[in-house]
């Protein structure tokens, strides 16, 4: 019996967050929120999002674990090169048919936590955020949710940015945090609660030939949203120049997101074995809430 085929997966971590109002008391409940989508017939979890289609057509919940898969597709019939005789060719789809790649993801509504699968070509949290805010406002009375995946940043992250001797440049993105701007009290997040605003992204340049603080101010702000639970912090990016070095370096949030690398089996297709990956985000993701720690 020939080997099982196996391959190699990043598994990141991403805080949700859900608001519907203005005011504090428009908290999400998540568990109605979910609980409608997994309900739902598989032709509503569908959404096109930028020319490109989602789907849910698995999206399990139990009690406060959802497993899901996202398809993506994108309009138009896929292009097939022959590398041995050098033809190409236009497979024409039938109506409703789209080549489409799989991502798979795991939410714990305990943690608030969503653990996806990292995938090159398919769809990424971003998107999956966003089909999921689109069909919960179908499918609720909040017309007007908002839906966000920020990322766990790494505590490598802080180390990169402490690693700075001088730093001349900063930048911060973040989103509204659930239920509002009150969960880090600064003047960053009280300006953009009295903007009403949904993202709010804030850029700073030392004088010239000197650092920015390195302990308050806006980096001492990312500082403290580093490893912080439920953070609302989406990007954040440094430029400097590092202890013993002349030349500047940019550090960007984005290749430090907490992670886990998995080996899982593959099908005979040449595809992730769907079992093997959620059974390994689940675990993943049970291992990371406190709750489940004896």
């Amino acid at each position: 019996m020939p080997p099982i085929a196996r391959t190699s997966r990043k598994l990141e971590v991403f805080t949700i967050h859900a608001h519907f109002g203005a005011k504090a008391s428009d908290a999400v409940n998540y568990q109605r929120l979910f609980r409608s989508i997994s309900e739902t017939t598989l032709a509503v979890r569908v959404v096109n999002i930028a020319g490109k289609s989602i789907a849910f057509p698995e999206f399990r919940l139990d009690e406060n674990i959802i497993v899901l898969t996202a398809y993506e597709g994108e309009e138009g019939n896929p292009l097939f090169y022959d590398f041995v005789n050098a033809k190409e060719r236009i497979e024409e789809l039938p109506k409703g048919e789209k080549l489409a790649t799989k991502t798979h993801c795991v939410i714990n509504l305990a943690t608030r936590e969503a653990i996806v699968e990292y995938n090159q070509r398919g769809a990424k949290a971003a998107d999956i955020a966003m089909a999921i805010q689109e069909i919960g406002r179908s499918k609720t009375t909040w017309k007007d949710l908002e839906v966000e995946f920020t990322p766990v940043f790494d505590q490598s992250f802080l180390q990169a940015v402490n690693s700075f001797s001088r730093i001349r440049v900063a930048s911060v993105k973040m989103v509204r945090p659930n239920p509002d701007w009150t969960d880090n009290v600064t003047l960053l997040t009280g300006l953009a609660k009295d903007s009403k605003a949904h993202l709010i992204e804030v850029t700073v340049n030392a004088e010239r030939a000197q650092s920015l603080n390195q302990s308050k101010g806006l980096i001492g702000f990312i500082k403290s949203l580093i490893g912080a639970k439920q953070s609302s912090l989406k990007a954040a990016a440094v430029t400097g120049t590092r202890a013993g070095e002349t030349a500047e370096t940019t550090v960007s949030s984005n290749n430090y997101i907490a992670h886990q690398r998995a080996v899982v089996s593959k099908t005979k297709d040449g595809l992730v074995n769907d079992h093997d990956i959620n059974d390994t985000l689940v675990k993943f993701s049970e291992a990371r809430d406190p709750g489940n720690k004896k």
